[in-house]
């Protein structure tokens, strides 16, 4: 099997970013996978920042059998359990998943939204060849993007976005079916998703989301199996 972990990140990069980018690497070449860092507009500036990441999916990357997206404040605790090996996409989010109204996902972008249907944090993405080959045809074109940003009321800046990550991947999956005879959607999500604080004990990736990063330095300068200092 041959296997990719991306990560995206476009400008300068601080230093919390470059360690827990640093971590994920070194990951990568504890379990035999290949790494790329993406930077500028792959899927094109109209779609934003966020979105990016769904680049996973590009042609250019259907040499690999699976390629996972992290973010880039995702980080490696030196437990080198094979991601690879597990069945599943990431951590499915379930309140987002009940009701447009109880998450900004269907509350900004409605017409990308349809209930129950499977939305993923953007944390962790897995994505099998064939899961990429079917769900590339239903990438949301630009026009589509154009017509369907968020209400300008509803955002904290006041200002309409494309769709993100998050959303975009759940509008694919739910107009492909793609996943509808899937078994288990989730990976282990406390080894490989979550939070410092929810994780598993031997955990192997950990999400340092919000003002968890500034918590990234001083984790990384503790772990010193890590040797990337």
């Amino acid at each position: 099997m041959k296997n990719l972990i991306l990560q995206y990140w476009t400008g300068s990069m601080p230093e919390w970013a470059r360690l827990a980018m640093e971590s994920i690497k070194l990951y990568a070449r504890e379990i035999g996978a290949d790494y790329e860092l993406v930077s500028g507009w792959p899927l094109g500036e109209f779609r934003g920042v966020v979105s990016q990441k769904v680049c996973l999916i590009m042609e250019k990357y259907d040499v690999y059998d699976n390629v996972l997206m992290l973010d880039t404040d995702m980080v490696y605790t030196g437990i080198a359990d094979d991601c690879f090996k597990y069945e599943g996409i990431g951590r499915l989010h379930l309140k987002a998943m009940s009701s447009k109204e109880k998450t900004k996902q269907g509350r900004y972008w409605p017409n990308l939204y349809k209930v129950n249907e499977p939305l993923f944090f953007g944390n962790f993405v897995k994505l099998t060849r064939e899961q990429r080959v079917a769900l590339r045809p239903f990438l949301p074109s630009e026009q589509f993007i154009l017509e369907n940003k968020s209400d300008p009321s509803l955002s904290r800046f006041n200002t309409s976005m494309p769709p993100n990550d998050e959303q975009t991947l759940h509008y694919m999956f739910h107009q492909s079916g793609v996943l509808k005879n899937m078994s288990s959607l989730m990976v282990p999500h406390d080894r490989f998703c979550d939070l410092p604080e929810e994780s598993h004990k031997k955990a192997t990736l950990m999400h340092f989301c919000n003002d968890r990063k500034n918590n990234i330095i001083s984790y990384i300068q503790g772990q010193h199996q890590l040797k990337i200092l």
